[in-house]
Parts: C-alpha cells; structure tokens; sequence
C-alpha cells in the first residue's frame, strides 16, 4: 500500500525509486529548513551516486553488497579519502535510516554492520600569543598575502564568521554598523557588530 511523502504517494514495494525518496523527504526537510549548505552538500553525495549506479536506482537495492562495491568505487575508481568516503556513506544512512522510518525499506539496516571510519581531525586552538603574531607580525609588501591575512582576521573579528559567509558580504550586508547576513550552512540570521579594526579592513577592501 502507498505512502505520502511530501504531498507524494510512494509505493511500499522494491521498485521505490531511491532518489524519489531521498528528494521527497530528507531533502524536502532540509530545503524546509533552509539549511542550502547542509542541501548542497546532500545534492552532490546524491549526484555522484547517480552516477555510479544510474537513476533508476531502487532503494531496496542498496544493501551491505551495494554499498561494499560503491565504497570500492569510491576508494580505487575516484581515489575518495577514508574520510570523504565515509562522509558520502553517511548521507547514504541518513536516507536509508529515513526510508526504514516510512517503511519502505524492507531488508535489515546495512549499517549495522558498515562501520565508517575517520580520521582524527581534533582541531587544535590558536593560543592567544599565535593570534597576536597573524595580527602584528610585520608581512613582505605581496597584495595576495596582506589580503589573506585581512580575510583571516576579518573573520575572526566577526566572531568567528564562516570563510564562505564572509566572502558572499556585500555592502548591503552593512546596516546600522553591523554585518548583517544568513549563514549559508544553517540558514541563521547574524547581526554582528563591526569593531574598530574591522572597519579599518573593511575599508582598506573596499
């Protein structure tokens, strides 16, 4: 018997289109939500799998044999790191998890036993003598250089503001001394104030 999603009826068979489903719930929510970075970072991991295994693609076809050959695929044909392969697989479960949630997924949950594996990218903090040397420490006179090092600390006076963020500012973003924006990954509205220094690199950019 069929089910909506999204307005849509999907039918509780083998023949459930994947892409149809992932579109039709997970990435419906997520556009919802307005999260476009979160969207294009799906959409690409969907598109790559499109291509692997074609449009057609069944979501009860992709089971633990399905997803061992693509994970091959991806480690030898597109020389995918350990990370960025566990990164698109984990896309892959957050469909697969959806679908059993509808019930049109009806083979026990591959991930169960695919185990994804990454590596330790703990980030380590900037110490508070590391900042005052990128901002006082005198640079050769190279525009490619001094720029990079006005975007950095740009960002970090706006508190800590996303590269991509910042580098979509506009001056219209600038509204009562303040940076004004939508924050492409979580759809948030920022309203951050605009220190002395930023100004000073705001204008020097301008």
């Amino acid at each position: 018997f069929p089910v909506t999603i999204k307005g849509r009826e999907v039918t509780k068979n083998t023949t459930t289109n994947f892409f149809d489903f992932a579109y039709g719930t997970k990435m419906a929510e997520i556009k919802s939500r307005n999260k476009m970075g979160t969207y294009r970072r799906y959409d690409a991991v969907l598109s790559k799998l499109e291509t692997y295994a074609g449009k057609g693609l069944s979501i009860n076809r992709v089971n633990y044999t399905f997803l061992k050959d693509y994970s091959l695929y991806l480690k030898n044909k597109l020389r995918n790191t350990d990370d960025t392969l566990s990164a698109n697989l984990s896309v892959i479960r957050t469909i697969i998890n959806e679908a059993i949630k509808y019930g049109v997924y009806k083979s026990n949950n591959p991930f169960e036993q695919l185990k994804l594996r990454y590596t330790d990218n703990t980030k380590q903090k900037l110490t508070t003598e590391e900042l005052k040397r990128i901002f006082t420490t005198p640079l050769p006179d190279i525009p490619s250089l001094l720029l990079a090092r006005d975007f950095f600390v740009a960002c970090f006076l706006a508190e800590g503001t996303r590269a991509g963020d910042m580098m979509l500012m506009q001056p219209g973003n600038i509204i009562n001394n303040c940076l004004v924006f939508q924050q492409q990954k979580t759809g948030a509205q920022m309203i951050i104030p605009i220190v002395e220094q930023l100004w000073e690199i705001t204008n020097r950019l301008s």
